[in-house]
């Protein structure tokens, strides 16, 4: 399904530069290797480069772009690091019982129920927090709990 998405925005990216009669170049920005490789230079006027590139050719004063740039490279690398130490396993392993139930009772993980947004079911769900008063705890509201790795 990716490669299709990829080469239909190629598709359209050649129609468009066409369709401007050849006359202002087009650039596609993908993080996808093997689509920069393939697509590169089959288009003359169609340029296919990572972001970085497109940051550094087109944008090259603008700081803070570059660093937040940088800063989701180094996220991106480490998330893949991450699931490649997790042996494929989406998900890490749930703690024992007994390490949890030690956890909420020194204050180290709460305890609460748990919430999913209907309309962002996905990425998106809210910890209201079970039997704690504002006075037994720092936390005054529920927890947002964003991503469906959290």
């Amino acid at each position: 399904m990716e490669k299709w998405q990829t080469r239909s925005i190629y598709n359209a990216a050649v129609w468009y530069y066409h369709h401007c009669q050849d006359r202002m170049p087009i650039v596609m920005v993908t993080e996808d290797e093997e689509a920069i490789q393939q697509y590169g230079s089959e288009t003359e006027g169609v340029f296919v480069i990572t972001f970085k590139n497109y940051l550094d050719n087109f944008w090259p004063d603008l700081k803070a772009a570059h660093e937040l740039c940088d800063s989701i490279l180094q996220s991106r690398r480490e998330r893949e690091n991450e699931s490649q130490e997790s042996h494929g396993k989406e998900y890490p392993e749930h703690l024992p019982l007994e390490v949890l139930e030690a956890g909420i009772k020194s204050g180290r993980y709460i305890q609460g129920i748990l919430n999913v947004n209907k309309h962002r079911a996905q990425i998106e769900a809210f910890v209201r927090l079970q039997g704690a008063s504002s006075k037994d705890s720092d936390l005054v509201s529920d927890i947002l709990i964003h991503g469906m790795k959290a």
